[in-house]
């Protein structure tokens, strides 16, 4: 594993304390050259992973700028399902944070989430962003740019076409 791997998977922990599943390692393993999952399918495993790849991008390693905007792509049909995973993720991470009575941590955090911004139209950005995640699109689908779509990862629960 390399650092990044390493902290990815630390990122993971700390968000959700709770093991990597297979389709999670993948995409680990592959950032950054891949960014989401080509799949429709509602998984929370799935959503998991791409929150923990944002949150990740998000974050900064110096005091002068400790965080950075963050697109993450979600189609329209899927937008109120990821932003409602996202509060109840939400509640329970910082539910965690205020167990470790860490404010340093716990205001970090909420600037992390502040740097996320949700689209759904990805096409419109002139270039690729240099920090961005996505949720719900195939690599086909209409609208879907040339560099979001060759950093999309198959999934394993995606019914073979």
């Amino acid at each position: 594993m390399n650092d990044q791997d390493t902290r990815i998977r630390a990122w993971h922990g700390l968000l959700f304390a709770s093991p990597i599943d297979e389709a999670q390692d993948r995409l680990y393993k592959a950032f950054p050259a891949m960014r989401g999952f080509s799949s429709r399918q509602r998984e929370e495993p799935l959503f998991q992973a791409i929150l923990a790849l944002a949150l990740f991008q998000a974050s900064s390693m110096t005091k002068d700028h400790p965080a950075h905007e963050v697109f993450v792509f979600v189609p329209t049909v899927t937008r109120q399902w990821f932003v409602g995973l996202m509060r109840e993720n939400t509640k329970s991470i910082f539910g965690r944070l205020r167990n470790k009575q860490s404010v340093k941590l716990l205001e970090h955090m909420g600037l992390l989430f502040h740097q996320m911004r949700v689209g759904d139209q990805p096409g419109v950005l002139p270039n690729e962003p240099e920090r961005w995640a996505s949720f719900g699109f195939l690599k086909d689908d209409k609208g879907v740019p040339e560099w979001m779509g060759s950093k999309l990862l198959e999934s394993s629960s995606r019914p073979a076409s």
